[in-house]
């Protein structure tokens, strides 16, 4: 029994050691919070939704400015597959001043319908698999400070910020093994290293740690940290909760989507290898190939050749080429190997398989 206690203690480790980016859900969906259920959502709500959808599905807002997406909004109902309500446990204004018990109004619009639509834009669709980001606050209130917990109202809005992007969110326990690794004190004063070290737990892409402060006046100031790689940012906010939080995952969206993210022009690449040492078994095999389907500018994956635990594949690329390769580092399975050859027949990226 001890030895699979051990075993079992070993292979946990070692997922958690790999886990990195996430994967975005309920990407073609969007939520919102209606005063009361209507036979058929009101074409303004249907509107609003495809909206959502559009920037979750492309990974910016700006794709609500190209002209055809104006045009095609007009008829947002074509688009929508199916609604439905469900009470919430929150009330809403009903306009008359008065408060009462709010639903919410889930939209499910045609995944295809809304690619295409991209695809008239000149855009493409992000992809599920995204930078993932962990998320430490602390607040002060009422005299009284500590650790903001993943189920309080404020994380709340986080989690709900994050998905209106299609941000995936990884939550910290506030465990003791957190606590120890993050003492309230260095979480306080956004000390980068406890805030890494204690990170590393949850293995994300990119960390944000905030202190929030109530003033006298109920108003929020708000000090930010966002670690990104090498790339160290701080920044203030204030104002209220609703309205500054998810100002900020929109940041964090922003920066942590942009090297995913086309730079304007796209071109077909033929002639790229894609080498992948130390893939032992079918099942290797068919996660490699099975993860590079899901990179949005891969149109075509080819086996060239599997021979002495070396697999070379041939990609065809309608994209950009460097984000091809930040979709690549977002397997943390996929370990650069050698540096990119570039010869007569094509260009070839190395890259090792960890187990």
């Amino acid at each position: 029994m001890d030895s699979i206690r051990v075993t079992l203690f070993v292979f946990l480790a070692l997922i958690s050691s790999v886990v990195s980016a996430g994967t975005a859900e309920n990407l073609y969906t969007s939520e919102q919070l209606v005063p009361q259920q209507h036979g058929q959502p009101t074409l303004k709500q249907v509107r609003q939704g495809l909206s959502d959808v559009l920037v979750k599905v492309a990974g910016s807002r700006s794709v609500l400015a190209k002209p055809v997406v104006l045009e095609r909004s007009r008829d947002a109902k074509r688009m929508l597959q199916q609604f439905g309500y469900r009470a919430a446990r929150k009330a809403i204004s009903s306009g008359s001043g008065s408060d009462q018990v709010a639903y919410i109004l889930k939209l499910d619009f045609d995944e295809r319908a809304v690619n295409d639509l991209l695809a008239m834009a000149g855009e493409r669709p992000l992809g599920s698999v995204r930078p993932s980001v962990v998320v430490w606050l602390a607040a002060q209130q009422q005299g009284g400070r500590d650790y903001v917990s993943p189920d309080s109202y404020i994380y709340d809005k986080v989690v709900a910020a994050a998905d209106k992007r299609g941000l995936p969110l990884r939550q910290p326990l506030l465990d003791l093994t957190d606590q120890r690794a993050l003492p309230l004190s260095d979480l306080w004063g956004l000390f980068d290293g406890s805030v890494q070290r204690a990170s590393e737990r949850y293995a994300p892409d990119a960390i944000l740690a905030g202190r929030l402060l109530q003033t006298s006046s109920g108003r929020w100031q708000m000090e930010w940290q966002l670690l990104d790689g090498d790339k160290q940012e701080r920044f203030t906010t204030r104002g209220s909760l609703n309205g500054q939080i998810p100002n900020v995952m929109e940041k964090v969206a922003d920066q942590l989507f942009a090297a995913l993210q086309g730079s304007g022009f796209t071109y077909r690449l033929e002639g790229l290898t894609v080498k992948v040492g130390n893939v032992n078994s079918l099942s290797d095999y068919i996660d490699i190939v099975d993860y590079l389907k899901t990179i949005p500018a891969v149109t075509a994956v080819h086996t060239a050749s599997m021979s002495e635990n070396m697999l070379e594949l041939t990609i065809e690329l309608n994209g950009n080429l460097e984000q091809f390769e930040n979709a690549l580092a977002l397997q943390p399975r996929l370990i650069p190997s050698q540096a990119t050859s570039d010869d007569l027949v094509g260009m070839t990226l190395n890259y090792y398989w960890q187990r």
